[in-house]
């Protein structure tokens, strides 16, 4: 038992390695793991499916409907793969050649321009799994309360960097809050 957990590993991982170096485009530079950093995440169109009202509960419906779109438009596979952890969402970056198609609306998946925006992003490695989920999130949520220069200017959402086939405790997600910093945020004056 033990050689074939051992050989389900090690060909796993050298899937995974494989797939990695063939690589999918990447919508915007990766935060290393342990880290936070404030970065600007670039203008994009996405592909977007909504369901439910957990996104854990209902994530493989949502991976489900965004991936039968991009198969049948034959549209290339990106990451990451971003997760709408306030509205049970899920969502593809269209990049490269697939830019200049006009891609339309189904009844499961909608064609959005997302603005650029600027993040605090904390990246882990681990399963997709609400607990770390919620453990990243903490950790921004107190740099937040820590450093008041920044005001956070949305809902907190996931960036996953691996697919399904990818060992757990290997995978690599980051969490950002879309801020604005002080200076940005608009005073409101009582007089």
């Amino acid at each position: 038992m033990k050689k074939i957990s051992y050989a389900l590993i090690i060909t796993t991982s050298l899937f995974c390695m494989a797939a990695r170096a063939f690589g999918y485009e990447e919508a915007f530079k990766r935060t290393p793991v342990d880290t936070i950093e404030v970065k600007t995440v670039p203008a994009a169109k996405v592909i977007q499916a909504q369901h439910g009202d957990n996104y854990f509960k209902n994530s493989g419906k949502l991976f489900g409907s965004l991936f039968r779109y991009i198969q049948a438009g034959q549209i290339q596979m990106t990451v990451p793969v971003i997760g709408d952890l306030t509205h049970s969402g899920m969502s593809f970056y269209v990049l490269g050649k697939d830019l200049d198609r006009n891609l339309t609306n189904s009844a499961e998946v909608a064609v959005i321009d997302m603005p650029r925006r600027q993040v605090i992003s904390y990246a882990m490695r681990g399963a997709y799994t609400e607990k770390n989920i919620s453990k990243a999130r903490a950790r921004l949520e107190q740099y937040l309360l820590d450093h008041p220069d920044y005001v956070p200017d949305g809902g907190a959402y996931a960036a996953f960097w691996n697919g399904p086939f990818m060992i757990g405790f290997l995978k690599h997600f980051e969490i950002h809050i879309p801020v604005k910093t002080r200076e940005e945020t608009p005073t409101t004056n009582d007089e």
